[in-house]
């Protein structure tokens, strides 16, 4: 093995413990605890759309029922199923790579700037975004080894993970012909039937993943300015730079110009909502044409390497508590201790992780779609009647104007604070004269 190849699969091994090391420490999105308590549901035998809200295909939500039936406890899947997309994503990476240049040294390479593009990128917990890279970057190795079919059944697959998987589609008319079509509209038929097999209500996924979606898309959203980007994550800039540059190397081919474009559609959702996780949804197309244009590639590949990995160890808070090691499992096991296994939980704001963690459901799970995917998720409007007395309730405090209220209405109902895990507090009632609540607004 050559002494380029060893440095490489050091880069790679290295930036995967760094990628592990932010999915325990790094900052938390509540967006994570809530794709893993749809899984567990999921693997409970509800169906998104009809038994619990979604706006999105339901593919990544089934994959996480699976991981749910492992023998594995619920901090472990929290952890271990962020680091396996991370981990897959970085041996997709290495296979469009190696298909297309037959250089194992790129290909390690790659796969090690995966796993820093991801953390970088709001991509150390668990996201659809993942999965919509995964199955792009399998359907683009398939396509450039000639297998097509094989090509349609990923991008279909890609597409039932998030609406905007569709542009998968796009690059690989570029390697297909006429003769081709039969062959992957077959293929790419066959995820779709399973999903169909398993949600049995077209209608209503159709209305979830169009209508509402489009509902939610076109409320206004607090969100950092995209020109903080720079600052946020200059390596990644400077990688979309350097793709722009392999554009330009790679001597026009149509299948590069389709790739850029849908690049750039990609990223037309952070105009909107600016999500850094967003960004993750390029990854296949940036490393198609990156690929393609490796030849004349080849320096710029090592450098973006170097420079990701120093910018994100710079970032890196070391002693950072864990949010999850630190807060979440503590708060979860608590509720599960204090709360029956057929009990429920209600909870006033935004951490489903709480609930996936104590493995317990909510005490309301087909909330208003318009509550759960608003602009504005906090924990308002998903409530119109009051807590079951035998219902353990949990107040996630990040200062809504509501909370005090809601605070002040459940003691008036008997409830009691049975403890507080730094702005997370948790009650269950006692026995008490009846009196009036309200809900939050």
């Amino acid at each position: 093995m050559s002494p380029a190849r060893i440095a490489a699969s050091i880069f790679l091994g290295i930036a995967l413990l760094l990628a592990g090391w932010w999915v325990v420490y790094g900052p938390w999105d509540h967006d994570g605890g809530a794709y893993l308590l749809r899984g567990a549901y999921a693997a409970d035998g509800l169906r998104p759309y009809l038994d619990y809200p979604s706006i999105y295909p339901p593919l990544v939500d089934g994959l996480t029922a699976v991981a749910v039936h492992l023998p594995l406890g619920r901090l472990a899947i929290a952890i271990l199923l962020p680091i396996a997309w991370i981990l897959a994503n970085c041996i997709a990476t290495a296979v469009l790579v190696y298909v297309i240049t037959k250089d194992w040294i790129a290909s390690l390479i790659l796969s090690g700037v995966y796993a820093l593009f991801a953390i970088a990128n709001g991509g150390n917990h668990l996201t659809l975004e993942h999965a919509i890279a995964f199955f792009g970057l399998l359907a683009f190795a398939s396509a450039s080894a000639g297998r097509l079919g094989l090509a349609a059944f990923f991008a279909a697959c890609a597409t039932l993970s998030k609406q905007n998987g569709i542009l998968v589609f796009v690059p690989i008319l570029a390697y297909s012909t006429r003769r081709d079509f039969a062959r992957m509209i077959a293929a790419a038929a066959v995820p779709v039937a399973a999903v169909v097999a398993w949600i049995r209500d077209v209608p209503a996924m159709a209305k979830a993943c169009l209508s509402d979606l489009i509902t939610y898309s076109r409320q206004p959203a607090i969100t950092p300015r995209l020109s903080t980007e720079l600052m946020r994550s200059p390596e990644t800039l400077i990688l979309f730079l350097i793709v722009a540059m392999a554009v330009v190397l790679a001597r026009s081919r149509i299948v590069v110009w389709l790739a850029l474009a849908c690049a750039i559609l990609e990223f037309l959702p952070r105009v909107v909502r600016n999500y850094p996780h967003y960004t993750i949804n390029l990854w296949p197309f940036l490393v198609l044409i990156l690929a393609i244009a490796m030849p004349r590639m080849r320096i710029a590949i090592p450098a973006i390497a170097v420079l990701a990995f120093v910018l994100v160890g710079y970032r890196t808070r070391w002693r950072s508590p864990s949010p999850l090691l630190a807060t979440f499992e503590p708060t979860a096991q608590f509720v599960a201790r204090i709360t029956p296994p057929d009990g429920r939980v209600r909870q006033y704001g935004a951490e489903p992780i709480i609930e996936f963690l104590a493995n317990r459901k909510e005490d309301v799970i087909n909330k208003p779609v318009a509550a759960v995917f608003g602009a504005k998720w906090d924990g308002s409007g998903m409530y119109s009647t009051p807590p079951d007395p035998s219902t353990t309730v949990v107040l996630v405090d990040r200062g809504q104007p509501w909370m005090r209220s809601v605070y002040e209405n459940l003691l008036a109902r008997g409830f009691v604070n049975m403890a507080i895990f730094g702005r997370i507090a948790i009650l269950r009632n006692r026995p008490t004269l009846p009196a009036r609540a309200a809900a939050p607004h």
